[in-house]
């Protein structure tokens, strides 16, 4: 279940900025694209950056962000750069995370706009996504520092459905014949 995120005090959020940072905050202000964190556009002393505030405990999972960084700057990906990442609840009880800020509009305002065309958006973001999708890791599952967590996708898919389907049938809520033809479904369909 996803938990609401109450809206962080403002002196708190200048004060996790500059402490990570070293650089004192001009002004904030809440981004509200995006549904997964509380998302801030910060001007600091020195620059504009990005603050994300984690609602999950778990999510992105530990290394999964350092290593996306390397992957992108290895490939020479444009990208935000991480500036400063943190699990502690110091200040906010999931953690946070500060990027670089990158002036410009989102896609939607782009194409509404003008500066791009619906099909010249999916062009170009087929471009960037061309060079993501040649990264490859070992395994499949969570990045796990780039290794991953499972040898094949199937496993990794079932892990998925395992945990919860178990503890329903375990709780009289599934009878364990639905619950083994859920798995034997799931495989079935996952080859292609």
């Amino acid at each position: 279940m996803t938990k609401l995120l109450k809206p962080p005090d403002s002196g708190l959020i200048k004060k996790a900025v500059a402490d990570a940072l070293s650089t004192p905050v001009i002004k904030f202000q809440r981004i509200r694209q995006g549904v997964v964190n509380r998302v801030y556009k910060v001007e600091a002393a020195s620059k504009k950056l990005i603050l994300r505030i984690f609602r999950h405990k778990n999510w992105p999972e530990d290394g999964m962000l350092e290593w996306i960084e390397k992957q992108l700057a290895k490939h020479k990906i444009p990208h935000a750069k991480l500036l400063y990442y943190n699990r502690d609840d110091r200040f906010f009880p999931d953690g946070f995370m500060i990027s670089e800020y990158i002036n410009g509009v989102d896609g939607w305002t782009a194409i509404k706009k003008g500066y791009h065309s619906l099909p010249g958006s999916w062009y170009e973001s087929g471009k960037v996504l061309r060079k993501i999708h040649q990264i490859k890791l070992k395994k499949y599952g969570e990045i796990n520092y780039g290794r991953g967590t499972h040898k094949d996708f199937i496993n990794f898919m079932l892990e998925q459905v395992r945990e919860p389907l178990g503890r329903l049938s375990k709780a009289n809520f599934l009878s364990p014949v639905i619950y083994k033809d859920f798995q034997r479904v799931i495989k079935k369909n996952l080859f292609f």
